[in-house]
Parts: structure tokens; sequence; C-alpha cells
């Protein structure tokens, strides 16, 4: 049957079903489960997302302290990937490990850490983990031999990353096409100055576990 419901709770599915029959347009189902009623459906009428990231968080954190709940009992549904961002970085705030289940976290996705990569070179031309993330990026015909040689060229000298670029292009020591590239990029790329020590602080995680999912 289309309408029964093997997971959900009764109170779940009264809630669902009071917002899915103001859908006119939407053929008449009655959910039903063989479930028992579980726990009763609070309402939370937020600000804004950011005012709802906050509630989520705490919730979370209430279940655990007043009801021994641990991660695993406890989940986050939201319709599309773009909503987890705020409520990832609420959790990250608030020192509260979690795990996204079918999907990416926002700070782990290859587009994000490629725009974080090029804030970080923005504020120090030294880092070189930053500058070899996205020097090919997005593609200026910069392959891996060329960065192996910038590499070498690193390791050897101790100079970095750009600025060991930037010796190969001066000494000819690259093909002229990966060489017009590789200058473009290094110049491209100019030093500002470091933030602050504690500008940016790494969360400490706490302890219970394991980590709730959203």
């Amino acid at each position: 049957m289309l309408g029964r419901n093997y997971r959900s709770t009764a109170n779940i599915l009264a809630v669902a079903d009071a917002v899915i029959k103001n859908n006119t347009g939407r053929v008449a189902k009655k959910l039903s489960t063989e479930n028992g009623p579980g726990r009763r459906v609070h309402l939370f009428r937020a600000d804004d997302e950011y005012d709802e990231a906050r509630f989520v968080a705490r919730e979370i954190r209430e279940l655990s302290i007043k009801d021994g709940l641990g991660g695993r009992d406890v989940a986050v549904f939201y319709r599309i990937n773009a909503f987890s961002r705020v409520i990832e970085e609420e959790l990250l705030r608030q020192n509260t490990p979690y795990v996204v289940v079918g999907g990416t976290r926002f700070y782990d996705r290859k587009e994000v850490k490629d725009v974080l990569a090029y804030l970080r070179l923005a504020v120090n031309a030294t880092d070189g983990v930053a500058a070899r993330r996205i020097i090919n990026v997005p593609a200026r015909k910069i392959g891996k031999t060329t960065i192996d040689k910038i590499d070498a060229e690193a390791a050897t000298s101790g100079a970095p990353f750009l600025d060991a670029a930037r010796e190969l292009v001066r000494r000819g020591d690259l093909p002229t096409a990966a060489a017009k590239a590789v200058d473009g990029f290094s110049v491209s790329s100019t030093a500002s100055p470091k933030p602050p020590p504690n500008s940016i602080r790494r969360p400490s995680w706490n302890a219970w576990s394991p980590s709730p999912v959203i």
C-alpha cells in the first residue's frame, strides 16, 4: 500500500497528513503505520537559516544531555544539499561532531576546498599546499610533470612553491606553454599580510560519540 509507512511514528504521519491535505492539487491519501505514536512533534519557527541551525544544534545537545541519546540516535533531514552549510557551520561552532550520509560535508566539497585554497593563497603567498591545489584550477595546461618539477625545485632550494615556480620560469627550465601558464598564475598570486594567529580556530572535538547524522 502506498499509504503504509514502516519507518515513521504515528505522530509524524499525522503531521505529514495535516500538511499534505492543504495541497489541493494532490490526490488524497491517508498515511498509516503500525508503529506506536512516538514523541510529539514540535514546531519551531526560525527567524532565518542561522536561527534554525542554532535550534538544531541546541536540540541535539539537549537530547544528548537530558535523554542520553548518542549521535547515531539523532538525524537531521533537509531537502537539498545547499541547506547543509549553515547547519554544519553551527555544529562545528558548538564542537558537535557529525556525519553527512549520502553526500559530502560542505567544506570537504572540491569546489569549496578550491575557493578556500585561493583565499589562503591570497593572504599567504608561501602556502605551498594551497598553491599546488589550484595552480591548474581552472585548467591552465599545467600538468603533473610541471608540478613535479616545481616540487623538486622547491625541495632542492628550500623556496616556497610559487618562488620555485618563478625560478623555473626565469631559468627557462619549463616548456614555453607551461612557462607562460605558470608565470601567469604566479604573477596573479600576490602576497598579503598573514592573518593574526588567533583569527582562525580549529574546533576541539568533544566526546559524545558516535556522531549525529545529517
